[in-house]
């Protein structure tokens, strides 16, 4: 039953999902202090005040903190494989677009949360707060198996349990995208939608 990890090494079930606590706060702390820090500083302002659409004002947050997270990404498999010698056994490939795919979704939450209160320091807290809650019900510490079985049916909209499942099964099993497209569909789906809602909510207000 533990074919994967047969020496049950806690190491070899955790580490992988680093990338996702070093995602969660470098976009958290890139997009949300990028967000207030235009809010309460004026910056808002400006960009109101300007030609700029709301398509390439949003896709220009999202897209800072993707290339962020992609420098994060690499550094952190590396690290990996340095320090610990782990490497991805499966599809390198599947691992670099699913982390895409949560870094575009989570950078896009941040945006729309600032959109929805107008207020820089309420879009930190808030951003906080949805990491840490995300994370803690992904099966990132705790299987997803253990929670109230309404939460297992609800944490299907949560990103990172998808990412959790991508990140172990590439590691430990060489999974591909044929093992894992239900997991991927439903990271794409979620971001989507984020990305789309982030875009529609952005209105030019004064703040």
């Amino acid at each position: 039953s533990h074919y994967y990890n047969p020496s049950l090494d806690y190491l070899l079930y955790m580490l992988p999902v680093v990338l996702i606590s070093v995602a969660l706060s470098l976009c958290t702390n890139v997009t949300g202090t990028s967000m207030s820090v235009e809010m309460n500083g004026g910056g808002m302002d400006i960009i109101n005040s300007s030609p700029v659409s709301r398509t390439v004002f949003v896709s220009s947050k999202i897209l800072t903190c993707y290339l962020f997270g992609l420098v994060e990404m690499f550094y952190t498999i590396f690290l990996l494989q340095f320090a610990h010698n782990m490497i991805p056994t499966g599809s390198v490939m599947l691992l670099v677009a699913a982390y895409s795919m949560f870094v575009l979704g989570l950078s896009a939450t941040i945006v729309l949360m600032a959109n929805l209160t107008a207020n820089g320091t309420l879009t930190m807290q808030l951003s906080y707060l949805y990491a840490v809650t995300i994370q803690l019900m992904s099966g990132f510490l705790t299987p997803v198996e253990n929670m109230h079985f309404s939460l297992q049916y609800l944490s299907y909209l949560n990103p990172c349990r998808h990412l959790v499942e991508i990140l172990r099964n590439v590691y430990l099993k060489s999974s591909v995208l044929s093992d894992l497209h239900s997991q991927f569909l439903w990271l794409t789906g979620l971001t989507v939608v984020t990305c789309f809602a982030a875009v529609v909510t952005y209105r030019k207000r004064s703040v």
